[in-house]
């Protein structure tokens, strides 16, 4: 057999290999429940991200190894001539760490980077819900839109991060998941 021949094959193998990997997301993880709430100056978003909860996931938590979810939320107005403009964006980082000696979770929250709240459980679904239920995510939009404008809102979740064949990253998300549009309107006046 050729040397060309053998490098093909190699090749192929390679190749077909890497289509058999697992595509970015997660089967049946995914963002539900989105609501969008407007107030004065910001938007107001919950949502629930759901099937997280794999197998793998649960195995590297139970073994002692820190979980983190990483959910993204844009808002973003419309334009009908160019692309939507990004108005506010906050990332949410939901991380969960089992203690194997004390039987409890330790978990954390951070809004971009800035550590909001803290919880202690030994209870696994509520460290379940604590890490996959986001309430009250406040994108501000102040200067940024008019009140005639139309705007929506769009989230994403991180899963969680392997490594395929112990050094190639492989995030899995979520896919996008986007709200109706929302029509800003003219503050009554008194």
């Amino acid at each position: 057999m050729s040397l060309f021949r053998k490098s093909l094959q190699r090749w192929a193998g390679t190749a077909l290999v890497l289509t058999a990997l697992p595509a970015g997301s997660v089967r049946g993880a995914e963002i539900e429940q989105l609501q969008v709430r407007t107030g004065e100056q910001s938007f107001q978003v919950d949502f629930r991200l759901t099937g997280a909860f794999t197998q793998e996931v649960e195995e590297l938590l139970a073994s002692g190894l820190p979980i983190t979810f990483q959910h993204t939320v844009r808002a973003l107005r419309r334009r009908a001539t160019w692309l939507d403009r990004l108005v506010a964006e906050r990332v949410i980082t939901t991380t969960a760490n089992f203690d194997t000696l004390t039987k409890q979770y330790r978990m954390s929250r951070a809004v971009d980077g800035q550590m909001v709240d803290t919880l202690l459980t030994d209870k696994p679904e509520e460290m379940k819900t604590w890490m996959t239920a986001i309430e009250r995510v406040e994108l501000p939009w102040e200067g940024k839109v008019q009140p005639v404008d139309r705007c929506y809102v769009k989230v994403k979740s991180e899963i969680q991060k392997r490594f395929v064949f112990f050094f190639i990253p492989w995030d899995f998300e979520t896919a996008w998941v986007r709200s109706a549009e929302i029509e800003l309107h003219e503050p009554v006046k008194p």
